[in-house]
């Protein structure tokens, strides 16, 4: 996924070092911006594109597994890829239950980290596709009526007209309209795929 399309976020407080990526980057196809501090990190409102963050371990103010905890907190979904010459088994451990993609120590070689920006973007890329499908499926959804909508959950799991006419204390020719009328507006065919479209939406 190395091309323009893709956009490889580097967070470092060494000057030097982000001069290098970014020019690293630049010769391997991605497009890239840097940052001083997670701070400025913060600050910043992502492209819409895949994209992936390198971010440097230890930093001043915020250091790379905080600014990761505030990334989490303010739901913030990033493909993290961490970069430290000071790692640890339990600083490593850390990173990766809160999601990290990799952790490499410095000094690492060119293969090593081409490869974890694949993944990481690989997997920003899912996320990305995830997003769009709910809220699609909340769209789709916020198009039925309340009365629609009851009938939908009520399809979804697994009753008939009949049965729906009964629990809702409705006329089954009632049910039946207002079935085939959300089924209309969702653009499905079955109520398997109403199912699905709700389970999406409230994932």
């Amino acid at each position: 996924m190395n091309d323009l399309e893709a956009m490889v976020l580097v967070v470092d407080d060494d000057p030097t070092f982000r001069l290098s990526m970014e020019r690293f980057l630049r010769v391997a196809g991605f497009q890239s911006k840097s940052f001083a501090s997670a701070r400025e990190f913060l600050d910043y409102a992502p492209d819409d594109c895949p994209t992936c963050a390198l971010i440097d371990l230890r930093m001043p103010d915020m250091d790379g597994l905080e600014l990761q905890r505030e990334l989490r907190r303010t739901g913030r979904k990033y493909a993290l890829v961490f970069l430290s010459g000071h790692g640890g088994v339990k600083v490593t451990a850390e990173a990766m239950k809160g999601g990290a993609v990799d952790f490499l120590e410095k000094p690492f070689d060119e293969a090593s980290l081409l490869d974890a920006i694949e993944r990481a973007l690989t997997r920003d890329a899912a996320i990305r596709a995830e997003l769009t499908a709910k809220a699609d499926a909340r769209a789709r959804l916020a198009r039925l009526s309340t009365a629609e909508f009851q009938v939908c959950e009520l399809l979804a799991s697994g009753l008939r007209n009949k049965e729906i006419a009964a629990a809702l204390g409705k006329a089954e020719g009632t049910i039946r309209v207002q079935h085939w009328a959300a089924m209309g507006k969702l653009g499905v065919s079955s109520p398997m795929e109403i199912a699905e479209l709700l389970k999406l939406a409230d994932r």
